[in-house]
């Protein structure tokens, strides 16, 4: 059985040498980093290489967002994310799937929004925290299915003022439902949708991201923007 030990802060490559005599063994997509992913799940709840103090490529920790610094859908580098300027944007979505950048784009919505690529990474999450340090709102929005359900728990404890519109049973029971993946394997730790991730754990179907009326996102965006302008002018 492999066993990863404590990275003590050494970055991803020093600690693929050290311990497994190869600066890439643990690169996204080779067999041992499935391995190490697996181990970070169960034992962290989490793929972040941090928990464990593996330090992972900076300049590589890219977050992608559209109308936080630019009218562009942009990719800024951890590594410069502090020096970047942020626009004036009052209300963000989140979006769990990098795919959703291309339907929004595709369909016209004007919205601004940030792809949290599956687990948001640290370039992500530290976005998340200087928008909501300039009280902007953020809604997030993902697949509900476990794997989605997770995700999305572990980003409302991390980040309390986060909204989730659309993690609901109601929101899961009016939209058709199809079969979830069976190698998803649940998270045994506190759920902040419990009851939506025990409906998606009985039926044992999902609805997906895709499966959303962009239409819909829209108006939930123009609902809060309201709600932000008149808070504002109170």
């Amino acid at each position: 059985m492999t066993t990863f030990p404590n990275g003590h802060n050494l970055t991803l490559s020093e600690y693929a040498l050290r311990h497994f005599n190869d600066t890439h063994t643990l690169d996204t997509g080779k067999p041992l980093r499935k391995h190490l992913d697996n181990f970070l799940m169960d034992t962290y709840q989490s793929t972040d290489l941090e928990n464990h103090n593996i330090i992972d490529n900076f300049a590589s920790v890219t977050v992608w967002s559209r109308g936080i610094f630019s009218t562009d859908f942009t990719g800024v580098s951890l590594l410069s994310l502090n020096q970047q300027t942020l626009k004036h944007t009052p209300v963000v979505w989140v979006f769990e799937n990098q795919n959703t950048a291309t339907r929004v784009i595709r369909d016209g919505f004007l919205f601004p929004f940030i792809i949290a690529s599956g687990q948001p990474n640290r370039a992500v999450k530290q976005l998340l925290q200087t928008l909501l340090d300039h009280d902007v709102t953020l809604l997030y929005h993902g697949d509900l299915d476990i794997s989605g359900i997770d995700i999305a728990s572990r980003l409302k404890k991390d980040f309390p003022a986060i909204k989730f519109p659309f993690f609901t049973t109601y929101e899961f029971t009016k939209r058709t439902q199809v079969s979830s993946p069976k190698n998803q394997k649940a998270s045994k730790t506190y759920s902040a949708f419990d009851s939506l991730k025990q409906l998606v754990l009985s039926t044992k179907s999902a609805v997906y991201e895709e499966q959303f009326d962009l239409r819909d996102i829209d108006r939930y965006y123009t609902m809060e923007l309201y709600l932000k302008s008149m808070k504002g002018n109170s």
